[in-house]
């Protein structure tokens, strides 16, 4: 692979380019948006770092390229910022509150480049800029501070950037700057590291503070080592990385690039680790009176999201659904978002079960797709029965021993092979959750679990926040999906609540988990429901609270309830 066909391969993640104007690591333009991954001598070590974090608005991702690998050493090393923040922010509460407000990064920097320094980038290749009075107006822009020394040698003091910051996707706080790399790495003979960062107070970091962080590091870093042809992606909002010396020759191509323009905040979706966008509202296929119409309907009145499974028995009604919708609205299929489920008896077939729904729908592939329960259930052909539902033909419930991580494995494969984009559970809780994310490689992306203001799940919910994984709720609107009598939206407190914002019960209870930031799925054949729940409506604090604590942890979908009706009894949530 030459530098060229990496850069083909990197503009097919159609991110914007960044322009490298004030990086501090020496680099050499190759061609187009490629550059050296960084000059400096390979006794040198670089220190763990983010990208440019000096800048205000650094860039996203960093891809690499291994030309030619090193004969020894020279490994990538990286290291997960949010869990480094979480540290800090535990055992180093006054440096964490200070890094909040912000960090000064201080450079001195010839006119030319230095390539016997790791900081070796001199100020015309690190502005672009050669002539002192466009740059010193650069500067009063971006609002630094500098001050010219003898010999064309420039001192620049950056403005007040933020140490800690969130993650535009996750919202997690990350340890998000080049303090290590500065502290550490900038000290030649015109700079020394430890007077090169300072607090908003402009003190200077504390010796022991970077020690410590630097044995965290040193303790939960991983080493990537580097073969011939390989390809590094590093999400820059999150990961930090570094570079070890090593023993010539070794060369890797880089490009900077910034996030794809559909990765911005929209309120109608959330984006997923996969860069896919999910929908904050859903529509519902599961008993549908006239499934084709209504999805037909659906798209036609806004909906992009599409939530179905082998096991609702209607797969080709809402295909046709679909292929009629996108049509009649003139949309086509990477304009929507198609979610489908892995039915509890093809947890050994899961490539099998996805090509046959994919089949059903007329579909190429499943935007989500998700292991329905945790439950495994003893096989049976499709030819036999489709979907074969709870029972082993007329023999009740009969369980298989499939170990989840088998079945997971199979889902991987499922993105590796392109029929499906992202991977999740339903009806999965913490423990499970947890005991998934400690063998998988692919986390999941979605948990769909049952969510209304009586069944909040607010532990599960602030436990996938912190893993990054998105949860969409079904049932959303509690009981009256089961009919249930005296439900949650006939109740006089949702009634009057409702009545107070002038809008439906429904519309309620659908924004309330909306603004916890959870995806509902809201079926319907009725078309004015259709129109009235992709509606939102913004409850105030207080009322938000209200429906907070109308929680008592009942559920309507529990496994341990319905399963005896097959001779079974299948608790997951006790």
């Amino acid at each position: 692979m030459n530098e060229e066909i990496f850069e083909n391969g990197v503009n097919k993640f159609n991110l914007k380019n960044y322009d490298s104007i004030g990086s501090a690591a020496p680099r050499s333009r190759i061609s187009g948006s490629v550059y050296t991954a960084n000059d400096s001598p390979p006794s040198e070590k670089i220190p763990m770092h983010h990208e440019m974090a000096q800048q205000q608005n650094p860039p996203s991702y960093i891809f690499f390229n291994c030309e030619t690998p090193a004969t020894k050493f020279g490994e990538t090393p990286i290291i997960n910022s949010k869990e480094l923040a979480c540290f800090i922010k535990n055992k180093h509460k006054s440096q964490f509150l200070k890094l909040k407000k912000g960090v000064y990064y201080t450079r001195v920097m010839s006119r030319k480049d230095n390539p016997k320094s790791a900081l070796g980038r001199g100020w015309e290749n690190t502005f672009g800029e050669s002539r002192k009075k466009e740059l010193e107006c650069f500067l009063r822009k971006s609002d630094m501070q500098f001050e010219w020394m003898e010999n064309d040698v420039l001192k620049v003091k950056t403005s007040l950037v933020p140490a800690i910051r969130k993650c535009h996707r996750t919202n997690r706080e990350t340890f998000f700057n080049s303090i290590i790399a500065a502290y550490t790495g900038w000290n030649d003979e015109l700079n020394i590291g430890e007077k090169s960062v300072q607090y908003y107070d402009n003190s200077y970091i504390e010796k022991y503070f970077v020690d410590d962080i630097l044995s965290y590091i040193e303790n939960e870093k991983i080493e990537f080592e580097w073969k011939k042809g390989d390809v590094l992606m590093i999400d820059n909002t999150i990961m930090m990385h570094s570079r070890n010396t090593y023993v010539p020759p070794r060369k890797l191509y880089t490009t900077i690039r910034d996030y794809p323009q559909s990765f911005r905040e929209q309120k109608k979706i959330k984006t997923l680790p996969s860069w896919d966008n999910i929908p904050f509202t859903h529509f519902g296929t599961w008993k549908l009176k006239y499934p084709k119409y209504s999805v037909k309907n659906a798209i036609k009145k806004g909906y992009t999201g599409i939530d179905c499974a082998s096991d609702y028995n209607n797969e080709k009604e809402v295909g046709e659904g679909i292929k009629e919708g996108l049509k009649e609205v003139n949309m086509s299929r990477k304009d929507i978002f198609v979610t489908n489920k892995l039915w509890n008896t093809y947890h050994e077939n899961v490539e099998d079960a996805c090509l046959k729904s994919l089949k059903e729908m007329k579909l190429d592939y499943f935007d989500l797709y998700l292991v329905h329960f945790p439950i495994s259930l003893k096989y049976i052909p499709f030819e036999d029965k489709y979907p074969p539902g709870w029972e082993y033909y007329d023999q009740g419930m009969q369980l298989s021993k499939v170990p989840m991580q088998k079945v997971w494995s199979q889902m991987e494969d499922l993105v590796k092979n392109g029929l499906v984009k992202n991977i999740g559970v339903c009806n999965f809780p913490v423990a499970l959750l947890r005991d998934l994310l400690s063998y998988c490689s692919i986390p999941p992306s979605v948990v769909q679990v049952e969510i209304h203001p009586e069944n909040s799940q607010q532990s599960l919910v602030e436990f996938c926040k912190n893993n990054d994984i998105h949860v969409s709720a079904f049932s959303p609107l509690g009981g009256c999906s089961y009919g249930q009598k005296n439900s949650l939206i006939e109740s006089e407190p949702i009634r009057n609540l409702s009545d107070k914002y002038m809008c439906t019960p429904a519309q309620l209870l659908l924004s309330w988990a909306r603004m916890r930031v959870i995806t509902v799925i809201t079926k319907t054949d009725d078309v004015k429901h259709m129109e009235e729940n992709i509606l939102h409506v913004d409850i105030s604090d207080e009322d938000f609270e209200f429906l907070n604590s109308l929680n008592k942890n009942i559920r309507y979908n529990d496994p341990k309830k319905f399963t005896p009706y097959w001779g079974g009894f299948e608790p997951i949530h006790d």
